[in-house]
C-alpha cells in the first residue's frame, strides 16, 4: 500500500522505481418474476438503494388489505402493517408527500390495477420507488399451471405475471425500485389449509388464502439466479427476501404482520454491522430480522418461526435516514476490504464498468501493477486500493500527478501512467483494487490526513462511513443521478 515513509507499521506495499523521477511512483426455467423469486414468496422485498435520501424523487405505493368483501377471509393488524410501511419508507428517505396508500375496498382487482397505472404514470427518470403489499396471498390454477397471485380485496387474482409487467414498467422509469410484498404462496398451501386457525387460541393468523389445490413438492426449489437472465444487469438493483421458506406460513399478528414488524424493527434500532464495513447490507437487515422472527413467535405447539431467505442482490447497503451504526457500539475494528466490497456490490450494475489485468499475482519487486478500465458511460474514474495491513485506504487515482480522471463511453484507460508507475513492494499478501466510474466528481483525498501522492486514508469508523457516504452506497451530498456510479473489483497477489 503507498503510505508515506515514516508511517513504518504500514508496510508500504509499492515502492518508487529508482529509474524515475523522484516525484514519480513506482435448469432451464421460464418463470414470471415470483416465480423466479421464490417458491413460497411469503414474502419478497426489492431493497434498492436510494441515492440520495429525503428528495422528492423517491416514491412509495402503500397497499394493504385486512378486510376482504369475504368476511372469512379478513385478516388483523394490517391497518398498523400500514403504518409499519410508512415508517420503513420514510427510513428510506420518501416524504410523507411522496407516499400514496390504499387499503380493503379501494384495492379490488379495479383498484389495485388503477394503483399500479397512476404510479407508473407519475414515475420520473431518476426516481427511487418503494412497494408494499400487505394481505392474502394464493396459489391458483392458470391453464394447465399454477401461479402465485395477490388477492384482491374482491377476492380476484392479481396475478405474478400482471404484477412483474407493472413492475417491469416501473423499472424501465425509476432509477431504483423496492418492492415489499408480506403475503402467503404456495409455501404453506398444504400445511394451513389441514388446520383451522383461532386467534383466541393462538396469536397469529396464516396469510394465505387457499385457491386450487396447486401446492409443490417441498423439495423442488426455485432457482433464484434464473433471476439474472430474466432481468439482465438490473438485478444488482434488487434484492429480493422471501419471509419463509416453501413449506412454511408467514403470519399476521394484532400488532402488524411478523415479517414486517421484524423488519421496521431491525432498520429502527436492531441490525449490526456485522462484517464493520461502516454499511448496513440486506443481508445483515435479514440476520437481525430472524432473530426477531424467531423470539416473536418462538417454538410453541401450534406455531413455528418461518425462515426469512434472500436472493439478488443480499449484499446492497441501505441507505438510512438514521445511522445505525453510530447509535450501536462497536463489536470490532472496522474492515477496509469490506467496505469496498460494501461499494462495489452497491454499484448501478446498468452503469457497466469492465476492469482487466495481464496478471492478478505480481512478484515482489519485479512486476509492476497494470489495468484497464472500460466504462459503458461518460464519467469520472477513481481507483481506491487497500493493502494487506487491511487498515489505510490509498487514493491512487486521481493524484497530483495525473488529475484528468474522465473517461469517455466505451473508451479505454490504461492505469497506472508512465509518469506514476507502480511497482510491488511486498509484503506478501493480497491487495483490493476498486475502480469507480462516477457520474460527478468525488473528493475522496478530502478523508485523507496525507499529502502524498497517493493519499491515505485510515480505516476508522467514521471514515469507512464516510467513504461510503462519497461513494453513494449512502446517505450523502450526492443528489439525484449525481449518486450513479459503476464499479469493478480486483484482488492481487503479491508474491516472492
Amino acid at each position: 500500500m503507498p503510505a508515506a515513509p515514516e508511517q513504518e507499521h504500514l508496510k508500504p506495499r509499492i515502492k518508487r522505481d529508482k529509474g524515475t523521477p523522484r516525484h514519480s511512483c513506482e435448469t432451464m426455467m421460464k418463470t414470471t418474476l415470483f416465480k423466479t423469486l421464490s417458491h413460497s414468496s411469503l414474502i419478497l422485498l426489492g431493497l434498492m438503494m436510494f441515492s440520495q435520501l429525503g428528495v422528492a424523487g423517491n416514491k412509495a405505493l402503500i397497499m394493504g388489505i385486512g378486510h376482504y368483501a369475504n368476511a372469512s377471509s379478513n385478516l388483523t393488524g394490517i391497518d398498523l402493517d400500514r403504518s409499519h410501511a410508512r415508517f420503513i419508507a420514510k427510513m428510506l428517505g420518501v416524504s410523507e408527500a411522496d407516499m400514496t396508500e390504499y387499503s380493503d375496498t379501494q384495492l379490488t382487482l379495479t383498484g389495485m390495477r388503477q394503483a399500479f397505472d397512476k404510479l407508473i404514470r407519475s414515475v420520473q427518470a431518476d426516481d427511487a420507488v418503494l412497494v408494499y403489499y400487505s394481505g392474502h396471498g394464493s396459489r391458483r390454477k392458470m391453464g394447465s399451471s399454477c401461479s402465485e397471485s395477490l388477492v384482491t380485496y374482491d377476492g380476484q387474482a392479481f396475478s405474478d405475471q400482471e404484477l412483474e409487467k407493472k413492475l417491469q414498467h416501473i423499472s424501465q422509469k425509476a432509477r431504483k425500485l423496492i418492492v415489499f410484498l408480506d403475503s402467503c404462496f404456495s409455501g404453506g398451501a398444504t400445511y394451513v389449509k389441514s388446520r383451522t386457525y383461532d386467534l383466541s387460541q393462538s396469536a397469529w393468523q396464516p396469510k394465505y388464502l387457499p385457491g386450487d389445490n396447486c401446492s409443490r413438492p417441498s423439495n423442488i426449489t426455485r432457482d433464484y439466479h434464473v433471476l439474472a437472465t430474466k432481468w439482465g444487469d438490473t438485478v444488482n438493483n434488487y434484492t429480493y427476501i422471501a419471509a419463509a421458506r416453501d413449506d412454511e406460513a408467514s403470519f399476521a399478528g394484532i400488532n402488524g404482520s411478523v415479517a414486517t414488524l421484524a423488519w421496521r424493527a431491525c432498520l429502527e434500532n436492531g441490525a449490526e454491522d456485522s462484517d464493520a464495513s461502516g454499511g448496513i447490507t440486506a443481508e445483515e437487515i435479514q440476520q437481525c430480522a430472524q432473530d426477531k422472527i424467531n423470539r416473536t413467535i418462538g417454538n410453541s405447539d401450534t406455531d413455528r418461526p418461518h425462515h426469512v431467505t434472500l436472493a439478488g442482490n443480499t449484499h446492497t447497503v441501505l441507505e438510512l435516514t438514521k445511522n445505525l451504526i453510530a447509535e450501536a457500539a462497536p463489536v470490532t475494528a472496522p474492515d477496509a476490504k469490506a467496505t469496498l466490497q460494501d461499494i462495489f456490490n452497491s454499484r448501478d450494475a446498468r452503469r457497466q464498468v469492465k476492469l482487466t489485468s495481464p496478471g492478478q499475482t505480481l512478484r515482489i519487486n519485479q512486476d509492476w501493477l497494470a489495468f484497464t478500465v472500460q466504462s459503458a458511460h461518460n464519467g469520472y474514474v477513481y481507483v481506491l486500493m487497500v493493502g494487506s495491513d487491511n487498515k489505510t485506504f490509498a487514493v491512487l487515482f486521481p493524484n497530483a500527478e495525473d488529475p484528468d480522471n474522465r473517461i469517455s463511453a466505451g473508451s479505454a484507460l490504461a492505469l497506472p501512467r508512465s509518469h506514476w508507475r507502480i511497482r510491488a513492494a511486498g509484503p506478501e499478501g493480497s491487495d483490493r483494487l476498486l475502480v469507480l466510474v462516477t457520474e460527478t466528481p468525488r473528493d475522496f483525498a478530502s478523508l485523507a490526513t496525507s499529502t502524498e501522492l497517493f493519499p491515505s486514508i485510515s480505516s476508522t469508523a467514521d471514515n469507512t462511513r464516510a467513504l461510503q457516504a462519497l461513494a453513494g452506497t449512502i446517505k450523502g451530498d450526492c443528489h439525484g443521478s449525481d449518486c450513479r456510479y459503476g464499479a469493478a473489483l480486483l484482488d492481487i497477489e503479491e508474491k516472492h
